[in-house]
């Protein structure tokens, strides 16, 4: 089924919902929790350097969801 590009580029700026909108449900979640998850923990615990693993988590699901569609042609 060939999905919408725009929808793609749209979803992966959320961390985990592009990889959901392919189908790869697992793994959109685990990113997903992880990343929202360590923002709570980060907050909640005051770790303010657990920060610095955010952009880290959104880089790798953006442009993972892009190899996602593209090697999938």
């Amino acid at each position: 089924m060939e999905r919408n590009k725009f929808l793609v580029f749209c979803f992966a700026f959320v961390p985990g919902a592009g990889q959901m909108y392919l189908g790869m449900m697992n793994k959109g979640l685990a990113i997903m929790v992880t990343f929202w998850g360590l923002i709570c923990i980060a907050g909640f615990f005051q770790l303010s350097f657990l920060f610095f693993f955010l952009p880290v988590i959104w880089c790798y699901s953006f442009f993972d969801t892009f190899n996602i569609k593209w090697l999938s042609l």
